[in-house]
């Protein structure tokens, strides 16, 4: 029977993502997940004293174009909607059955987080996400889009988001390697559809053992997608007051004023896993001074569905032949961080360092103790806008306020980290996305190597 998971994510999808003519303000709100869109559901009028940040435009075959100089974008229309690619996150459902009581695999089903961005989107639109290995099409989903309501009372914002959590646990594929993602839009006035973007993802498995001790015996592999390779994927995001987080959270804080948020990635420790202390702190310079923050405190958050596991089992070491298997675990999880910074005008609190107070090049270290976790860099405009990364003009797009930063991992990684693949790194993130800058190469030359890239077994330890 077709199992088709219709929960819509309105994940920045209350985000009202526009700018005033007058002041360039941007509105963001990211409620959670729903399964529809209710009609009482409205776009909240933009947040004050906000800055502008155009995003790219897509071109009708796939990547976004940079947009003009002027921050300018083009008419309203199919042609102007993009993917948020740092909004993108996959994952697998393993399938099995079973024969006679014995395990049968049936392969993996492909989960997709997934926004896009346009100044208009017609009801009913949806995505369709076919997903091919070397040209040929193992699966096909189509998934309802969900849409925020501007109430007849409001102003209709520049842009809209429509976001999807999509899966069919009809559409089956079997085995490893690389396949390609493609991403379409589904127009709901007449049904045309236009590919957006199309990603790539690296799926392994890990094998396991059950049965008794004196009788193991092999049970079905599991998959899971490499993101190895999304080391450097930081996202910095001017989250308005009130608004929600960039990434989907079950259950997201809000504050009473503008703040910074930076998404990071970690194939996680156990120690790294209960980061967001009482220990965990911001130290920043400007163009290389040291500033004194009003509040140094960072706030950790762990979103659930942003994270997975598998584990590797088997009885083949001889100590192993008795007690407990042996485990190897392999994890990915996405991260974001509330930073104590603000920008624009303030809510009722005026306790946060402003952006605009301090224009430059802001080098900021997330320190858990004496342990430094990350850190990012980012240039502040006078008027407290971040420019883009230079990687972003080069087939990139994200949420209006987001924007790619510079990302270091400490020389032998951080003790959040189990494992750090630079290989991986440095043939691409965000899913298949090359390099293409010099500053994105270099960055990508720095990282380190920590761990095994994958889990092994026993007797290979």
């Amino acid at each position: 029977m077709r199992q088709r998971f219709r929960s819509y994510l309105l994940c920045g999808m209350a985000a009202s993502i526009f700018w005033r003519a007058s002041s360039g303000e941007i509105s963001a709100q990211i409620p959670n997940k729903i399964q529809r869109p209710h009609p009482e559901k409205r776009v909240p009028p933009a947040a004050p004293n906000t800055t502008s940040t155009s995003p790219p435009v897509s071109s009708d075959t796939g990547p976004p174009v940079k947009p003009p100089a002027n921050d300018s974008v083009e008419p309203a229309g199919q042609a102007s909607i993009m993917i948020d690619d740092g909004y993108t996150f996959f994952s697998l459902r393993g399938k099995k059955d079973y024969v006679d009581g014995k395990p049968i695999d049936r392969g993996w089903s492909l989960l997709s987080y997934l926004r896009l961005v346009g100044p208009s989107i017609p009801p009913h639109s949806s995505f369709k996400i076919v997903v091919t290995k070397a040209g040929h099409p193992e699966a096909t989903i189509h998934c309802d889009g969900a849409i925020p309501v501007v109430a007849a009372n409001e102003a209709r914002p520049r842009f809209l988001p429509m976001t999807g959590h999509c899966y069919d646990d009809t559409q089956l594929v079997k085995g490893e390697g690389k396949f390609a993602v493609a991403i379409s839009f589904v127009n709901g006035d007449d049904d045309s559809d236009r590919l957006l973007r199309t990603y790539e993802i690296d799926v392994h498995k890990v094998e396991r053992v059950r049965g008794s001790v004196t009788s193991p015996q092999p049970d079905v592999p599991m998959y899971f997608i490499s993101r190895h390779s999304e080391a450097l994927s930081s996202i910095i995001y001017l989250r308005p007051k009130s608004a929600d987080p960039y990434v989907v959270d079950t259950r997201p804080e809000t504050f009473g004023e503008n703040r910074v948020e930076i998404v990071y990635n970690s194939s996680t420790t156990d120690e790294g896993q209960k980061i967001g202390g009482q220990d965990s702190f911001l130290r920043c310079t400007v163009d290389g001074q040291r500033i004194e923050l009003k509040d140094d405190k960072v706030r950790n958050n762990r979103p659930t569905s942003r994270a997975y596991q598998e584990i590797h089992t088997d009885r083949l070491a001889p100590e192993f032949k008795r007690g407990t298997e042996y485990r190897d675990e392999i994890n990915f999880r996405q991260y974001y961080v509330v930073l104590p910074l603000t920008w624009g005008r303030q809510g009722m609190y005026q306790n946060f360092t402003k952006l605009e107070e301090h224009p430059g090049r802001w080098e900021c270290s997330y320190r858990e103790g004496t342990n430094v976790v990350r850190t990012w860099r980012w240039t502040v405009r006078p008027d407290g806008s971040i420019p883009a990364h230079p990687e972003e003009s080069a087939g990139l797009g994200f949420f209006p306020g987001a924007h790619l930063i510079e990302t270091e991992i400490p020389a032998g990684g951080s003790f959040i980290d189990r494992r750090i693949f630079p290989a991986a790194v440095q043939a691409g993130f965000i899913y298949g996305h090359k390099w293409q800058t010099p500053e994105g190469k270099a960055m990508a030359a720095r990282v380190p190597a920590k761990g095994k890239p994958w889990p092994v077994p026993s007797t290979e330890r």
